[in-house]
């Protein structure tokens, strides 16, 4: 990563008010920061729900329809347990006990990811430095999209918007079988200020969990279940298209829309604005028009939020939400939320639509590539 300096001065009573106020709201209610009994509860069932429909390809002498419908749960268990557990274990907002968030984040494990990576990645990358292109893994995964005005043009990203939702269908594949080998030689050193290797029992844990999901999705169904090759692929990919064109679409929405701003660095490696206020302007709401939606993905559309406290546990976000929205308000910020989910998909499309045209013919304005 390159070395970046925020401007710690720019709007900062914006960021002292607020982070008072919310202070101020769990004390003045006497709750916790961290998951409410509701949200663990929901995290067990999830859980337990997800691990009974795998087991349940084995005991039950089922039709290939029935297990092809298992697998569609299974996909829609992926997702809402990535979002629900794994995301916010992953930045300790369950519980006070690092042990804890660190036993639920390695529910990402059980699907093949691993934890470490994603807490590298995700934390170290994508938190610190938001729609800063340099320093924002999420923005440069490969060159099959174009996700800023700064990253490389190819003629092939002219019909981006077109292939996208292929691209996002088999994302958490590509995610468990070559990314995560990718960025554990790239971020060697990356956990520690030191710049230390990775620890061996994170490497270990890593080869671990590839073995598992070659094991477990792989070799057991081939080998206990009355499927053949091709019937195992067609299963194996429904789990990972529901879930992955659900995690993508709802994850990229919130960052990259026609309402984000993308900070430009200066030659010296200075950005303009604060570290808060560029969470603000870098990330987007979106509301849900009904309660099972908003369950299904927890609370992970209150993404500005997240972005501002990731340490707060989603069941939180929604009150923090009106205190965030009033205050960027008091400081003239923008405070950016789609009415819908599908108004929020139908912005990233036209963004990624921009952004595969030739340099020469981009719109610099359209996206909110700024210096300031």
């Amino acid at each position: 990563m390159k070395n970046i300096h925020y401007n710690k001065n720019y709007q900062a009573a914006f960021w002292e008010e607020l982070r008072e106020e919310v202070k101020n709201y769990f004390t003045e209610n006497g709750i916790s920061p961290y998951a409410s009994k509701s949200l663990w509860a929901k995290m067990i069932f999830l859980l337990a729900t997800f691990i009974f429909t795998y087991i349940s390809l084995f005991i039950f002498s089922l039709p290939l329809w029935g297990m092809w419908l298992l697998c569609i749960l299974l996909g829609l268990l992926m997702c809402a347990i990535g979002f629900n557990i794994s995301h916010q274990a992953a930045h300790g907002a369950l519980s006070k006990n690092p042990k804890i968030n660190r036993l639920m984040g390695l529910s990402l494990n059980l699907m093949g990811m691993s934890d470490y990576i994603w807490i590298l990645k995700h934390n170290v990358s994508h938190h610190a430095f938001t729609n800063v292109y340099e320093n924002d893994e999420a923005l440069k995964e490969d060159e099959t999209l174009r996700l800023s005005a700064n990253a490389p043009w190819k003629p092939l990203h002219s019909f981006q918007h077109i292939y996208t939702p292929i691209v996002y269908a088999v994302f958490t594949i590509f995610w468990a079988t070559t990314l995560d080998f990718d960025k554990l030689k790239r971020y060697n050193g990356w956990g520690s200020r030191s710049r230390k290797p990775h620890p061996t029992k994170e490497l270990i844990l890593f080869w671990g969990t590839k073995i598992s999901f070659v094991t477990v999705y792989g070799v057991l169904p081939l080998l206990f279940l009355p499927i053949n090759g091709w019937q195992w692929l067609v299963g194996f990919l429904t789990m990972h298209i529901v879930g992955s064109t659900l995690i993508t679409h709802i994850l990229q929405v919130e960052h990259l829309n026609e309402d984000a701003v993308f900070i430009e660095i200066s030659a010296d490696g200075q950005l303009p604005v604060s570290w808060a206020v560029n969470q603000l302007q870098g990330t987007t709401d979106f509301k849900t028009k009904t309660k099972l939606f908003q369950w299904f993905i927890g609370p992970v559309n209150y993404q500005i939020e997240h972005h501002l406290f990731p340490n707060i546990a989603g069941n939180h976000l929604p009150a923090i939400a009106k205190i965030v929205e009033e205050k960027a308000k008091k400081y003239n910020l923008n405070y950016q939320s789609y009415p819908s989910f599908a108004e929020a998909v139908l912005s990233h499309y036209k963004l990624l639509k921009e952004l595969g045209k030739r340099p020469q013919d981009f719109r610099k304005a359209d996206t909110h590539l700024a210096s300031v």
